[in-house]
């Protein structure tokens, strides 16, 4: 588009600025996230067995119990270690509870989300998107959660080929 000399802007995005984040596991990684956040000016509910209120509070945030934080965030962050009480602590209840496009994203342990839960939410549009850096089988190749992105990246790869053999432009450049 650039290239053609056109402005053309997406029409539809995400906005982080002055939502809400909700951050399950306020231990480093997570009080990192919350920093970051605070750049956006973002509400920030947090849970963790072992609280650290004077920095949760000096970053715009609170903590609160786990069904307010899946209710009222935008986003939320999984920072938790995988435990007997944390183990698919994010099921059909908690992802019903999400606001339809809030956003799911996981970089702690497989089996902290019930990931058949989160497949049947995310085909039937019950929550807006989710992110997995872990999952329970890794890679989670046969997972139907990574078969369209993992399916598109190979199309993609395959044209990119193509393209480059066939003398055209390659579209999908990285």
């Amino acid at each position: 588009s650039i290239r053609a000399g056109e402005n053309n802007k997406p029409i539809s995005g995400v906005e982080m600025w002055h939502k809400t984040l909700g951050v399950v596991g306020t231990g480093r990684i997570g009080k990192g996230v919350i920093l970051r956040a605070s750049g956006f000016q973002m509400k920030v509910l947090a849970n963790d067995a072992y609280p650290d209120q004077e920095f949760v509070q000096s970053h715009n945030g609170t903590y609160v119990d786990l069904d307010t934080l899946f209710r009222e965030s935008d986003f939320i962050t999984l920072h938790a270690p995988l435990t007997e009480e944390t183990k698919n602590m994010v099921d059909a209840r908690r992802l019903a509870m999400m606001k339809p496009n809030a956003v799911l994203v996981n970089t702690a342990r497989g089996g902290i989300v019930d990931e058949d839960a989160l497949y049947e939410a995310l085909k039937a549009h019950t929550i807006g998107a989710a992110a997995l850096d872990a999952t329970v089988v890794e890679p989670a190749c046969g997972s139907p959660l990574a078969f369209e992105a993992g399916f598109n990246m190979g199309m993609m790869a395959a044209q990119n080929v193509l393209d480059v053999l066939q003398g055209r432009e390659c579209r999908f450049l990285v």
